[in-house]
């Protein structure tokens, strides 16, 4: 993981999503590739506080919406909590697929033709930042949303999420109820072309009972087999996923929402604010299905969970204010 020069130069080579690995380093120069996906936004930190030869660090990446923290920095000027930023230390770059030299011309065609003339195609094939036109979840702050639950949590009930991808990612995530009826996703396994072996140790490990995708039939039956409480999940009803999550992401009458995410569950954090609904050129938002190549698997695998939590006997969400009342009376609620 060197490459070592002949006028004694040297290059580390290493793993950006894992912050802790980058301390200590005495550094001239740092760069970080895709710096959108996962908890990168600690190791950047972290890389700036190598840079003890007066270097620079530069960031290249597929932008991720507006809100999120390579956005702040390099186009507002600021922290996510504010606070601004020296302007000419955050100078952005745009780079077109299609400048690429060495991309073919039938590469570039076909994802052109792939992507249409989408808000994802300016983000992916043109590199800018932008918000999606349906946006399924604008209620969604990483300011409010985002938290670990502290030890004052008493938890009444454990239970895992999970979506089996192929090429697509596999996306688990364990999820704590507490005795408000409030939900945590604590830990997250996120994985393209997953092995089934290692998904097993993973849930081994988190000791809970799994709701999985419907379709995933002989998977569920490879869990079983194995020693995993694993069922289907009620549903694979588009409304009734989204329904949950909404009813979850909305405040309640002490000012919080139903459901908080962990930091620990950066996938997760990254899809929620992504995700848009579908809008076919000339024609109006359609609210049954995303926005062509959106990842989705870490929002329906919280979301095959939630239904065991949230949903009523016909499988229609109930609020979670209605959840509490029903099991332990009005005064609970």
């Amino acid at each position: 993981m060197e490459i070592r020069w002949t006028n004694g130069s040297l290059i580390f080579l290493g793993y950006s999503e894992e912050p802790e690995s980058v301390r200590g380093l005495t550094l001239d120069w740092a760069g970080m590739d895709e710096a959108r996906i996962g908890n990168q936004h600690e190791t950047f930190m972290n890389l700036q506080g190598c840079l003890r030869q007066g270097g620079q660090l530069c960031v290249t990446t597929t932008p991720a919406g507006q809100r999120h923290w390579l956005y702040y920095r390099w186009i507002q000027k600021r922290l996510p909590d504010g606070d601004d930023l020296p302007r000419s230390d955050y100078v952005p770059f745009y780079a077109d697929t299609a400048a690429n030299k060495h991309n073919s011309p039938d590469f570039v065609r076909r994802l052109r033709e792939s992507f249409g003339n989408t808000k994802w195609a300016e983000q992916e094939l043109h590199g800018r930042f932008v918000v999606f036109e349906g946006q399924a979840y604008p209620e969604f702050d990483e300011d409010l949303h985002v938290r670990a639950p502290g030890p004052e949590v008493r938890v009444r009930r454990k239970l895992i999420g999970l979506d089996i991808g192929s090429a697509r990612p596999t996306s688990a995530h364990l999820m704590l109820v507490d005795w408000s009826h409030r939900v945590w996703v604590v830990q997250e396994f996120y994985k393209r072309r997953m092995d089934l072996h290692d998904l097993l140790r993973v849930l081994a490990g988190w000791d809970a009972r799994v709701y999985c995708d419907p379709n995933a039939k002989e998977e569920i039956e490879f869990l079983v087999k194995n020693g995993v409480q694993a069922r289907k999940a009620r549903s694979n009803d588009f409304s009734l996923r989204t329904g949950l999550w909404r009813a979850r992401l909305t405040k309640r009458e002490d000012g919080l929402p139903g459901i908080f995410v962990s930091p620990d569950c950066p996938n997760l954090i990254e899809e929620i604010p992504t995700l848009a609904y579908a809008r076919p050129r000339g024609m109006d938002i359609l609210t049954d299905k995303w926005e062509q190549g959106l990842d989705d698997h870490a929002h329906d695998g919280v979301a095959y969970a939630l239904m065991e939590v949230d949903s009523g006997r016909i499988g229609a969400p109930v609020s979670p204010f209605e959840v509490v009342r029903r099991r332990w009376g009005h005064e609970a609620a």
